[in-house]
């Protein structure tokens, strides 16, 4: 049959290539099968295009193509239209390989849709390449639309999960993990070795010249289905070339493969089958992988036919969702690999993030049984990185060493869930090695079941039941411990319980049948996954009750019901439920303001009718008014004017009675004669007495700062401190009456010591019972000694430190009252 290969390059010369090879194939089977009709169109479009007479760009009939065909155009084909991106511009656009994967029951014409480029896989996979991004993106709406289309999605970039370390003086006995996870024990004590367990590491490549992989590695199927550095594709060579420019190389795929090597110690009958899906960056598609799974399991033309090429394939890498479904291209050809009998282990991923939004890790076991979704523990047996549902065991994943492809160090440290996987594909190896009729669902509850320990402390998330331990054994009465894990369900279940509840559900799921039939508390279990999703699905009603609310833009005062009602059912839905629509919420809130702003509209609308007939009924009584309120608005202008004229006189009067009050003060120093003070002394005895009408201190001053400094407030009060320099200056304080007041200064060496105590008289009469504060005063002021009272005859009278004098009994007494050398004597007289 003559066909042309759908491509959007249409010069001459490709249209005459194309047309000689087809020549060559069809003119051979024309003869062999003598068909002389076709014979004959053919000979007609090789006329055709010889006399340079236009074809057509491509066929609407897209060929299926063999396995080695298909890989050899898709690697001409994203070589072709593929770019290099990082992961975050392939994060925010799954279309950014402007390619879409499209699985349908019907033909398609690729035309139809903007197509630019067609491949077809053996399986009916449709591979449209489009021109942009937003021609994908239209194509994908579109064909969703046809009731032919199984699914269409994406061919989004998927990346190797990268973590690098140190690498030097380290070997693979330094790998904490395989001792950790007791796989060098099992390896050591596998009963049957005979034959053959491959392992195929579909990932960047391994290099297979380190000796770690010496006799391990099954090159009769390695495979490679990307191009190499060089631009140029060999199937055959799968060289780990794997690196970036910022940490030089990382060789993701060797260090996986290494992980293989170092938890099956001399097993040689382990074999590790490279498959190079990933090219140098660490970067391929869902194609890249899709084809690198089948080649090693899947289905055949024949309905129930299968190949099988490895018993284990492990998948160290992970991209985003482009929806909650994750790739349907993905799970067909996980799905056709496991149906073959090969068991599938998937690392979690490493952005500490729930496995939902990234594949392959959010494959489910009600989806896929024997698939094996590992996440990453620490050395203190902590789990770390993604979390979720899908997840069913963990396994070391920091600080691991492995193989490198460094030239100066045969083994660096790496950490990730990528490195965390082929350690649960090494166990499942030495599982089916010891047993080789298990198949992949058996050899995944096997491992959940049997080989498992418990976590360091109790996780907050869902990391799978525990954590990877070949040395373990089976559990004493299991059945029993599942019985008892369901009984401990709380009893008012909530969507924050969903890991433990499917935590014991992948426990149920490890028994036997009769186990199964033993565990009379099912139904607990399946009560609380019902309340679960009846909660779930009263969350999801909510969120559709929101999300289908119009646009805030678009609503209308008559929409405020349904925006009070999705409010209510928000309301009534518990935390957990609450928390599963908190995304959503800003939407609901964002409609409320905009009722709110609404009938605030429609109030301001109402409002101004009212005002404007207000306003209209009031004109006319405001046009006969005008004239008495301008007759009485003179009146009122002539008595303000008169009442301006008298405040004005009143304040005038008062300014000078202020002014003449202020004249009267009189301000004093309380200190009239030199007052001394010792270098660096302070003192606050210093004050301006005599403030009146108002007047208060504005300003001080030192005549000499180097001597004295002042600081001091507007009520007369001040803190003058004496400077280092001896010798007089002059504390001046400017009133605001404009008088001032000065206090002499005199600085000296030696301390300042009383001369004289200064009391108003020396004899005191005061009743029992009374007290009297007695006004001592040293002389200078500024002097150190304390003033001391000493009573003689306490019993009549006596002072306290303070010179509080109290009056006890009728009596005479004597209070000696010493500041320093000085002292005076005062007779006290109680009636």
């Amino acid at each position: 049959m003559f066909w042309i290969h759908y491509n959007r390059r249409t010069d001459a010369a490709d249209q005459t290539d194309a047309v000689q090879m087809t020549s060559a194939v069809d003119a051979s089977a024309a003869v062999n099968r003598k068909d002389s009709v076709l014979t004959g169109f053919f000979l007609v479009m090789l006329l055709l295009i010889t006399l340079n007479i236009s074809l057509p760009a491509y066929a609407k009939f897209v060929p299926k193509l063999s396995d080695q065909r298909f890989s050899s155009e898709l690697a001409d084909m994203t070589s072709e239209y593929d770019k290099e991106v990082t992961r975050q511009q392939a994060a925010r656009n799954p279309y950014i390989n402007e390619r879409l994967i499209v699985k349908s029951y019907d033909t398609l014409d690729p035309e139809t849709y903007g197509a630019v480029d067609a491949i077809r896989d053996r399986d009916g996979h449709y591979i449209l390449q489009f021109a942009s991004s937003a021609a994908a993106r239209r194509a994908e709406k579109r064909l969703e639309q046809e009731d032919a289309v199984l699914y269409v999605e994406p061919d989004i970039c998927v990346f190797a999960q990268e973590s690098t370390g140190t690498s030097q003086g380290l070997t693979a006995a330094d790998n904490w993990g395989t001792g950790y996870t007791g796989c060098d024990q099992f390896a050591a004590s596998v009963q049957d070795k005979t034959g053959t367990i491959k392992v195929a590491v579909i990932d960047t490549g391994i290099l297979k010249t380190h000796p770690l992989f010496s006799g391990r590695i099954d090159t009769a199927n390695e495979h490679c289905f990307v191009k190499h550095e060089d631009g140029t594709y060999n199937p055959d060579d799968v060289t780990d070339d794997h690196h970036d420019d910022a940490n030089g190389s990382t060789g993701h795929g060797t260090g996986v493969a290494g992980i293989v090597a170092e938890c099956t110690p001399g097993l040689n009958q382990i074999q590790i089958v490279p498959v190079k899906s990933l090219d140098n960056k660490g970067q391929g598609t869902l194609l890249n992988i899709g084809n690198g799974i089948t080649w090693i399991a899947g289905r055949d033309d024949g309905a129930d036919s299968y190949h099988k090429k490895a018993d284990i394939i492990n998948l160290s890498f992970v991209a985003n969702s482009h929806n909650e479904d994750g790739s349907n291209y993905l799970k067909e050809k996980v799905k056709n690999a496991i149906q073959a009998g090969t068991v599938v282990v998937i690392s979690a991923g490493n952005q500490y993030e729930d496995t939902s939004s990234h594949f392959p890790a959010n494959i489910l076991d009600q989806d896929i049984s024997g698939c094996i979704v590992v996440s990453g523990c620490t050395k203190t047996g902590t789990p770390v990185f993604n979390y979720g549902k899908s997840v069913d065991i963990c396994a070391p994943g920091k600080g691991i060493v492995t193989a490198s492809i460094d030239s100066g160090s045969l083994y660096k440290t790496n950490g990730g869930t990528s490195f965390s996987a082929p350690c649960v594909a090494a166990a499942a190896a030495m599982l089916r090695l010891e047993n080789k009729s298990l198949t992949p669902a058996q050899v995944e509850k096997l491992i959940r079941r049997r080989y498992v320990k418990s976590f360091a402390t109790t996780p907050e998330h869902f990391y799978g039941v525990g954590i990877l331990d070949m040395s373990k054994g089976e559990p004493e009465n299991y059945a029993q411990k599942v019985f008892s894990d369901i009984a401990s369900l709380p009893a008012n279940i909530t969507i924050y319980d969903e890991y433990k509840v499917v935590f014991v559900q992948k426990e149920y799921d490890s028994l036997t049948s009769e186990e199964q039939n033993a565990v009379t508390n099912y139904s607990r279990l399946t009560n609380a996954e019902n309340e679960i999703k009846k909660q779930k699905e009263a969350a999801n009603a909510v969120m559709e009750a929101i999300v289908c609310l119009p646009d805030p833009d678009e609503l209308k005062l008559s929409d405020k019901n349904k925006v009070a009602a999705a409010r209510k059912r928000y309301d009534a839905l518990n935390a957990s439920q609450k928390n599963e629509v908190k995304l959503f919420l800003k939407n609901l809130e964002a409609a409320e303001k905009r009722i709110q702003a609404l009938e605030k509209q429609e109030k301001e609308k109402q409002a101004e009718e009212k005002r404007k007939a207000e306003t209209a009924a009031k004109a006319e009584a405001e046009r006969k008014a005008r004239a008495a309120a301008q007759a009485e608005a003179e009146a009122a202008a002539k008595a303000e004017a008169e009442r301006k004229a008298q405040a004005a006189a009143q304040a005038e009067a008062e300014r000078k009675t202020a002014q003449a009050r202020l004249q009267a003060s009189k301000p004093y120093a309380n200190v009239d004669y030199l007052v001394p003070l010792k270098k660096n002394q302070q003192t606050d005895k210093l004050k301006i007495m005599g403030l009146t009408g108002g007047d208060c201190v504005v300003s001080w001053s030192s005549s000499d700062e180097r001597r004295v400094t002042v600081s001091g407030n507007p009520d007369g009060t001040c803190l003058v401190t004496a400077g280092r320099k001896t010798g007089k200056a002059v504390i001046t304080a400017t009133c605001k009456s404009g008088k001032t007041v000065t206090f002499r200064i005199k600085v000296q060496k030696k301390k300042v010591r009383t001369r004289k105590l200064r009391i108003t008289s020396k004899k005191v009469s005061i009743a029992a019972g009374q007290s009297l504060q007695l006004e001592v005063e040293p002389y200078p002021i500024t002097s150190v000694d304390k003033v001391k009272y000493i009573s003689k005859n306490p019993g009549v009278a006596a002072a306290d430190a303070s010179g509080m004098l109290t009056a006890r009994a009728p009596g005479r007494a004597v209070v000696t009252v010493k500041s320093g050398s000085k002292k005076i004597k005062l007779q006290v007289t109680v009636y």
